[in-house]
């Protein structure tokens, strides 16, 4: 819901306080070591990306919102390819291995 002054804060913290409980309740197959990359990445946008963007047609995309959406997004892939900040590896690295597009492009169509 956007706010009187034009900020739409609560409704994006929302969408991803939602997107964490969908992911939290995915963690057995996104997180399985048995399970391809591919088959999480797919995984991953069917059942995760579409929580996340749900409302955004509607959010004027600010730098702000777009790096909010954008950390998010990769928190959870560093996790399901069971990697860390710390192992220094390139954020498109992650996106090539799970065949994910970013979400701000998604949010820009």
């Amino acid at each position: 819901m956007m706010h009187k002054s034009g900020r739409i804060n609560k409704d994006v913290t929302r969408r991803i306080k939602v997107a964490w409980l969908k992911w939290r309740a995915a963690t057995r197959v996104l997180c399985d070591r048995n399970v391809p990359l591919k088959l999480k990445g797919k995984f991953y946008r069917v059942a995760i990306k579409h929580v996340m963007l749900y409302g955004s047609e509607c959010w004027p995309t600010t730098k702000a919102l777009a790096n909010r959406m954008e950390v998010m997004e990769l928190r959870m892939l560093r996790w399901t390819c069971g990697k860390i900040m710390l192992d220094m590896i390139p954020n498109g690295v992650y996106r090539a291995e799970l065949e994910v597009e970013s979400i701000i492009n998604k949010m820009r169509e």
